[in-house]
């Protein structure tokens, strides 16, 4: 929730904050870039630790069935275990906060321009001086 706040007032464009909103544009960008990378890095990490399971236990369950079970049989016990589903479900949880976190920098980049159309709606409709 705090997260979302601060986002909130970094993307907040007013009267008041116009000028040095416009300043901060390069600071806010790298902020959440910064924050992209790492939360990338660490889905990066989760994928592999997934992989990684995943191969381990389709290994197990082929060679204590020699080999008996088909692939989508295998698939099928892995997606059931617990374990797997836990590891899934963070490594899901932590796609979606990059995926959010990829967003938010896109919206950030195009701040400028937000700026930009903020300070001509308020020339156009009077409330500033042209």
């Amino acid at each position: 929730q705090e997260a979302k706040k601060e986002i909130e007032l970094d993307l907040l464009i007013d009267d008041e904050n116009v000028l040095t909103k416009s300043l901060q544009v390069p600071h806010i960008y790298q902020k959440y870039l910064s924050v992209f990378i790492k939360e990338s890095f660490i889905l990066k990490k989760m994928k592999i630790e997934l992989d990684i399971m995943y191969g381990i236990r389709f290994k197990y369950l082929r060679e204590e069935h020699s080999r008996k079970l088909s692939q989508s049989d295998t698939e099928s016990y892995i997606m059931a275990e617990e374990s797997y589903q836990k590891k899934n479900l963070e490594y899901q949880y932590q796609e979606l906060i990059c995926r959010f976190l990829e967003e938010i920098t896109q919206k950030i980049k195009n701040l400028s321009f937000d700026i930009k159309n903020y300070v001509e709606l308020r020339i156009f409709m009077g409330g500033g001086k042209g």
